[in-house]
């Protein structure tokens, strides 16, 4: 493929792209004169995917869903961790030192109580939500220290970024796509001539 000169060569027709050289770098022009960054990537880039943690205590009807508010591999280092202390039924505190979310309650305390107390509390629920996970009429026992996981950082981009992939795909950012943005990318098949 021959990669003209944006500078010498006239713009391409109306719907239409050209590959162009721009001071040294390959550039994607189109019909208006604008131009988009052009790299190649292998697959598809991704957009960003929130970390999540179930915490299952011994026990049934208990099991918690914690999800990350901000999308993106940052979540995989918060920790959610279960302390018992007594036999009552209430949440004693839910204490967050970083990202780090302890939650102290009583031998009798439901996992329902536990889903509210943490998406109540200030600082807790700036990290996670919590959700039910199945029944949640159980009462919680001990859990270590959990960390979520599978937490994935998008591929990062400026609106008009064009990705050219192994698999046959041009991505083109729609938006600006930053490492916890959830959209951005909108991949179009280029069929082989």
């Amino acid at each position: 493929m021959d990669i003209t000169d944006r500078r010498t060569d006239p713009l391409p027709a109306a719907g239409k792209l050209r590959l162009v050289n721009d001071e040294g770098k390959a550039r994607i022009l189109d019909s208006n004169g604008k131009r988009a960054r052009l790299r190649a990537e292998a697959g598809i880039p991704l957009h960003a995917v929130a970390a999540t943690a179930t915490l299952d205590p011994t026990g049934t009807n208990n099991s918690v869903l914690y999800t990350a508010k901000v999308a993106g591999a940052a979540g995989n280092a918060i920790s959610v961790q279960y302390a018992i202390s007594g036999a009552g039924s209430a949440v004693l505190s839910v204490a967050v030192n970083g990202t780090a979310i302890l939650v102290t309650a009583g031998s009798a305390t439901v996992a329902s109580a536990v889903i509210t107390a943490v998406n109540a509390d200030a600082a807790a629920s700036a990290l996670v939500t919590a959700a039910a996970s199945g029944t949640v009429t159980g009462a919680i026992a001990a859990v270590a220290q959990t960390y979520l996981a599978n937490g994935e950082d998008a591929t990062e981009g400026v609106y008009g970024d064009m990705l050219l992939t192994e698999t046959g795909y041009l991505c083109i950012a729609f938006a600006d796509v930053k490492k916890s943005s959830t959209s951005g990318w909108r991949a179009v098949e280029v069929p082989t001539v």
